[in-house]
Parts: C-alpha cells; structure tokens; sequence
C-alpha cells in the first residue's frame, strides 16, 4: 500500500461546512421541541386535565303538562316513581333516600357530560326508587330543596 503521487494529497478542511453545523443545531432544536410536546401530551393525558369531566347537580321534582303529581306510589307503598327535569345531555341518574319515622327524603342525582353541545331544554325523566318499608302515612320531600 503506497503512497499518493506528489499533487494528489487529500486536504482535511480545518473547519466542517458552513451549513451542516447549523443543519444540526436545528435539527437539536426541533426534536428537543418535539419530546417537550410529547411530555406535556403524556401529563395531560395522565392527568386528564382537559378531559370533559360530568356535571353533577340535584335535579328537582315536577309536574307534568297535565299537572300530575311528581310522585307515583304503588299500591304497596314500597316503590316511589319520582318526576324530575332533567337535560338533553344527561347521562345517568341515581336517587338518595332517607326515611325517617315521619318522612322519606327522596334526592334525585344527574349526572351530565360536559364538553357535547346541548340544546337548553328540560326533559321529564322519571326514577323509581323501593323503600325499606312501605310508605304509610310519612310525607314524601323533595330533597333537591333541601339545605
């Protein structure tokens, strides 16, 4: 393995191109700016802090057009039908009941999606709920009115 003839000696520029430090540096940048996104997607997405999180509210009772009372008894007096007004975009309803010697607090408990473009309009909905024992003669009350 010789040597090069005299006039065809390689040359080792002392600096490298202009453009490819700078190529690099930018290239740096963008994929440091592309993990720092990544990141802060991951936390955001760990910690749903922009997730539609449900609206909880008691809804209260009502009557119908006809004016029926919002309460239904059956005939046994251990199952109670409850009218209430409700949302368009309601995704569950739950009810509390306390009964007590004289009266039975029945709170009905929406829970709605926020984040869906809902029309503003009440819906009658209607929950049954059972007693622990039959109804008698203990007054029924609204618990959503209650503080």
């Amino acid at each position: 393995m010789g040597t090069m003839p005299a006039g065809h000696e390689t040359q080792i520029p002392e600096r490298p191109p202009r453009g490819l430090p700078r190529l690099y540096r930018t290239a740096f940048k963008v994929g440091l700016a592309a993990l720092g996104l990544i990141t802060l997607m991951c936390i955001v997405h760990a910690t749903g802090v922009l997730s539609p999180k449900p609206l909880t509210y008691e809804a209260p009772w009502v009557e119908d057009a006809e004016n029926t009372a919002p309460t239904t008894v059956s005939p046994e007096g251990r199952h109670v039908t409850v009218r209430y007004s409700g949302g368009a975009c309601d995704q569950s309803a739950d009810a509390n009941v306390e009964e007590s010697p004289t009266q039975v607090t029945i709170t009905v408990v929406v829970t709605e999606q926020r984040g869906e473009s809902c029309p503003a309009m009440g819906v009658f909905r209607t929950i049954t709920v059972t007693l622990d024992s039959p109804l008698g003669s203990r007054r029924l009350v609204d618990g959503s009115h209650s503080s």
